[in-house]
């Protein structure tokens, strides 16, 4: 697979700071540097970041990367803050193979469902040239004016937020836009104790199935930088 770096966008799905589950943030305290050393890579090769963690505008309101995205338009996006969650089209897409009906909390005790987090995880780098933004007006915007190509999206969570955001592969696809799953810079949240009763693991490899056979192909962060490395 062929990717021209200038016109391919990296989006950064809700990598918070902190989240609500601690095995999540177990998983994310690991996940968090190999997506670091991923962006550092693509970015160098002209790649454009977005960082979406959801809820946390506030934070970056005054970081270059923020206002760069909010000087999209030229006018206050009608969306901004509002929650917007895309749902599954059944027409399309079969319900998830994993249950996570209960939040996906593994843990035992279950840990309480809250707002934890202030803003994107702190081991991300975020460049003045990269893009703050979970408002899919600024963020088409800035697609537009590149113009991008392609997507390439991770993060957390697969089963949740990563297809329902706005910013989202099920929205993407709904644009038209063509998207594709990093499938090893990504997680899922699920219980074990819950339907199909597979390890984590297990589940993550589930999902990505589930995405690439009803929604988009993935790839491999490998895949990616021998291919920008190759361009």
């Amino acid at each position: 697979m062929l990717f021209r770096a200038d016109r391919t966008a990296v989006i950064v799905c809700d990598l918070w700071d902190a989240h609500w589950c601690q095995a999540a943030n177990i998983r994310l305290r690991h996940l968090a540097p190999e997506i670091e050393y991923f962006l550092s890579r693509v970015r160098k090769q002209g790649m454009l970041i977005v960082h979406s963690p959801s809820g946390t505008m506030n934070y970056y309101k005054q970081h270059p990367a923020r206002q760069r995205a909010c000087s999209a338009l030229g006018e206050p996006s009608a969306l901004q803050g509002k929650y917007i969650w895309v749902e599954r089209d059944p027409e399309r897409e079969p319900p998830l193979p994993i249950d996570d009906s209960d939040g996906g909390c593994g843990c035992t005790p279950v840990c309480v469902s809250k707002k934890v987090f202030t803003r994107q995880s702190p081991v991300i780098s975020i460049e003045d040239t990269d893009v703050i933004s979970t408002d899919e007006h600024e963020i088409c915007a800035i697609f537009d004016a590149a113009p991008i190509e392609r997507v390439l999206i991770l993060g957390v969570h697969l089963n949740m937020c990563i297809l329902g955001r706005a910013f989202g592969i099920r929205r993407w696809l709904q644009l038209n836009q063509e998207v594709l799953l990093v499938k090893d810079l990504t997680d899922v949240i699920y219980n074990p104790r819950r339907h199909p009763f597979v390890t984590h693991a297990q589940a993550r490899d589930l999902v990505i199935a589930h995405v690439e056979a009803h929604l988009c192909p993935s790839v491999s962060k490998f895949e990616v930088l021998d291919a920008v490395a190759g361009s």
